[in-house]
């Protein structure tokens, strides 16, 4: 007998260490796995509440058409009738399985707004961890791709949120290295009628190759920013303002600023050499909307756009996408 976690707390278990630190556990998902046979009991989760903060927390849990629903405490049923396809879990623990990253994609669009949903498949897709416990931030791999996803959609006709989560799988981009820069890319590049300044899509730490022509002005072969446009010439740094804080003294912190500075100046020279337009964003512009609207206007016209598109129902929209994503991801209402 199995216990399948449904999308809240599979959710929570990608974004806990145990994928990344406890690799054992990760292989592959399990190949023929079905609700049939499923339980709705509490004991095989144990010893899988302990990757929890709050182990006696309540469990979301899937079972099949016609479950036994026994109350128990701890426990949220939810039942899925449809065939799911093959790949849709992962064993986390004996006799625990959660959904796979592009199952509770798919389970989440029932739910969520689409905006929602959108930053949550932009973190699916992404190499940060909302609430990853290692005070340096350490990056995982894409637990997903969209690319993946797109092929998981297509095994899954019939399903509820198929349609949602098609709409929202065409504003995704693979690659966000932080919350905040799925937050700026949301907000620059969605469309009007999403709330964001409908800019072209942009590519996320996309790895650009600096010509043998630039090189005489810098020590660098590749270069990583964090958006880039490459037909219009674009590029957009972040500015994190996070620090390591009591991990980090103070003769440590300031190596590290020094550092950062001399790096980030080689990058400036690096863009320019490669005659690339670029642009900085720190967080407390990003958290003024008049400021996003000028940086998004000033981008709008590096690509050859003349002038913002606008109107009383646009700018409502933009502002209230703008008051959502300025807070931070785990407080936002609406969201996982």
């Amino acid at each position: 007998m199995s216990v399948f976690l449904s999308y809240k707390s599979s959710l929570k278990f990608w974004r806990s260490d145990a994928p990344y630190y406890r690799s054992e556990l990760i292989v592959a998902p399990e190949p023929g796995i079905a609700l049939a046979g499923c339980i709705a009991g509490v004991r095989e989760l144990r010893d899988y509440a302990s990757y929890f903060d709050n182990p006696g927390e309540c469990f979301d849990v899937l079972v099949g058409d016609k479950p036994s629903r026994r109350h128990a405490r701890a426990l949220t049923l939810r039942s899925i009738s449809a065939p799911l396809p093959d790949g849709s879990f992962f064993k986390v623990a004996n006799g625990v399985y959660a959904c796979a990253p592009e199952l509770l994609f798919l389970l989440a669009a029932a739910d969520l707004p689409i905006t929602s949903l959108i930053a949550l498949g932009c973190e699916l897709c992404g190499t940060y961890s909302l609430f990853n416990p290692s005070p340096y931030g350490v990056k995982h791999a894409q637990l997903t791709d969209i690319a993946t996803m797109t092929a998981f959609l297509e095994r899954a006709q019939g399903m509820h949120g198929i349609k949602k989560a098609r709409r929202a799988l065409k504003w995704i981009a693979d690659g966000s290295a932080s919350a905040r820069e799925t937050d700026l890319y949301m907000m620059l590049c969605l469309p009007g009628k999403l709330g964001g300044f409908a800019l072209p899509k942009a590519s996320l730490n996309t790895t650009l190759d600096v010509p043998q022509s630039a090189r005489a002005l810098t020590r660098l072969t590749r270069i990583t920013p964090d958006l880039s446009w490459p037909n219009s010439g674009v590029v957009v740094e972040y500015e994190s303002t996070q620090t390591h804080g009591a991990y980090v003294s103070h003769a440590e912190m300031a190596a590290l600023n020094q550092e950062k500075l001399a790096s980030d100046s080689e990058r400036r020279r690096t863009y320019e050499a490669m005659h690339l337009k670029s642009l900085t964003v720190t967080n407390g512009e990003f958290c003024s909307y008049q400021e996003v609207r000028r940086i998004a206007s000033l981008l709008g016209r590096w690509m050859g756009k003349h002038g913002l598109r606008s109107s009383l129902s646009l700018e409502a929209a933009r502002e209230d996408l703008h008051a959502w994503l300025k807070i931070p991801v785990q407080d936002r209402p609406d969201t996982c």
